[in-house]
């Protein structure tokens, strides 16, 4: 399953990064930072990252049908 990065914002110490949706929701639980919507995740070089698939597209591979 790929996985799908969002963009944080670090309350303490006021800085942004991208991190990993489920991490970045365990962090919110606790309060540490909050999601930042409308903003794309960032690579370190500042470029977008690609959205992860919405859904597989249900066909078996060859190890599936053993």
């Amino acid at each position: 399953m790929p996985t799908e990065f969002v963009r944080v914002r670090d309350k303490t110490a006021k800085t942004e990064s991208s991190l990993p949706k489920r991490r970045a929701e365990q962090l919110v639980e606790r309060g540490d930072v909050e999601i930042l919507t409308g903003q794309p995740a960032v690579n370190n070089l500042g470029e977008p990252l690609p959205p992860a698939p919405a859904a597989t597209t249900g066909t078996k591979s060859k190890e599936q049908t053993r």
